[in-house]
């Protein structure tokens, strides 16, 4: 499944790092590893999925979550968490 562009790059600004990894998403010892990796503070910290059971284990370490629905919800969202989302 191709994830829309729109996502992606109208998105970049925003976000202090993007993360591929070979750990299945609802992993918690993959979530776990990127925390420690990049040393981010799990309330300091959102995690995105359109998958609410991909979001599970980021909220039992304590990580905000966001469940991606659509994208002027995504922003409301985004903005609820004080997420500067303008290019400007």
């Amino acid at each position: 499944m191709n994830k829309p562009k729109y996502l992606i790059n109208g998105f970049k600004h925003i976000y202090d790092c993007l993360v591929k990894s070979k750990a299945r998403k609802p992993s918690a010892e993959g979530i776990k590893k990127i925390l420690k990796h990049f040393a981010f503070n799990p309330e300091e910290t959102i995690f995105t999925d359109d998958l609410v059971k991909n979001l599970i284990e980021a909220d039992k370490l304590g990580v905000n979550t966001i469940h991606f629905e659509h994208i002027d919800l995504f922003k409301d969202l985004l903005e609820d968490f004080k997420v500067n989302i303008s290019e400007e």
